[in-house]
């Protein structure tokens, strides 16, 4: 779910809105505490949702029911499918509709890098892809998600956020047709959030490598530790490098960023990360083609969409290469 699109319930005057982020993080921490007992587990859950619940309609929402944090764990998709077959199961408790927002895989791909970066990790795009790539493939699966909600009886909407923001009478048409709703109020303006500025994204990633290096010399084990708290200098480090620098970057003055950029030997006007510069191993743009786009293809309401499949193909197409390349 886009973060801007999932903005519109909370201020919407006909839905009573319930966010999921706390129970999806709730739900993460159960399955990577206890893989082989997690469904059970969760799916015991008391789940309630408080509220006088006067409006017409209510909706249930978290960007951790269709994607993933990756909290620095490459191995986190062996969790995903746990999660997809479980929360179903779970919410069809409470409803038979689910709505599932995509958009073009290498813009999501860019996105969930970016995200990365902002978070802390100073790793490289294309390392991104290789390190990460089963996470990617797992998430990017809309045939298996889609799959495991109508296993639950669900009635699966799937929309474009494309659609959303090129032609939003006709995303709002289709929502209400397909859901059988009204669309949420306000719609006419989408309201935006954590929007990444791509200028800083190097200049991030640059700072989270020097958080890196002092991390590294901090916890150098020929260094006296007697009367020092390691795990106050970890937080520390680990609270700086996901918040502060991100915060410095999102907030700072065009002079503090300038300061910043000279005291690391880089210009404050570095050029972007740009989308052109990763590469998709042809492994990876055939299982998104065939789990992704295919499947859209052939998706209830997508009958007039297939020049936006189309788009999402030839954005597929063109990241392709035989050859390994690495970015910086």
């Amino acid at each position: 779910m886009s973060t801007s699109l999932q903005n519109i319930w909370p201020l919407s005057e006909n839905y009573d809105y319930f966010g999921g982020h706390q129970f999806s993080h709730m739900v993460d921490e159960t399955i990577q505490l206890n893989q082989d007992h997690a469904a059970a587990t969760i799916l015991q859950a008391q789940l309630t949702f408080d509220g006088s619940n006067t409006k017409p309609f209510s909706v249930f929402s978290s960007e951790g029911f269709s994607s993933l944090w990756y909290e620095g764990n490459p191995n986190k998709h062996c969790l995903w499918e746990i999660k997809q077959k479980t929360l179903p199961r779970l919410l069809a408790r409470f409803s038979d509709r689910v709505l599932v927002v995509v958009r073009d895989p290498v813009e999501w791909i860019y996105s969930s890098y970016s995200q990365v970066v902002k978070e802390g990790s100073g790793i490289g795009l294309n390392d991104y892809l290789d390190k990460y790539s089963a996470v990617i493939r797992s998430v990017l699966n809309l045939k298996n998600l889609s799959e495991n909600w109508r296993g639950a009886n669900f009635d699966v909407v799937v929309l474009p956020l494309e659609l959303a923001r090129n032609n939003p009478e006709q995303f709002w048409s289709l929502y209400e047709s397909r859901l059988g709703v009204e669309r949420p109020s306000g719609t006419d303006e989408m309201p935006q959030r954590n929007v990444t500025d791509q200028r800083f994204l190097r200049l991030n990633r640059q700072l989270n490598r020097l958080m890196d290096a002092l991390e590294e010399a901090a916890f150098e084990p020929t260094a006296d530790r007697a009367g020092v708290d390691m795990q106050g200098v970890q937080e520390a480090i680990d609270f700086c490098r996901t918040w502060c620098t991100r915060r410095a970057l999102e907030y700072g003055t065009p002079d503090q960023i300038r300061k910043i950029a000279s005291l690391l030997g880089a210009s404050a006007g570095q050029t972007p990360i740009r989308k052109e510069s990763f590469v998709v191993s042809e492994q990876l743009q055939q299982e998104l083609t065939e789990n992704f786009v295919n499947h859209l293809r052939t998706a209830n309401g997508w009958e007039d969409l297939g020049a936006l499949c189309d788009s999402y193909q030839d954005s597929l197409n063109s990241k392709i290469t035989s050859i390994k390349q690495k970015i910086a």
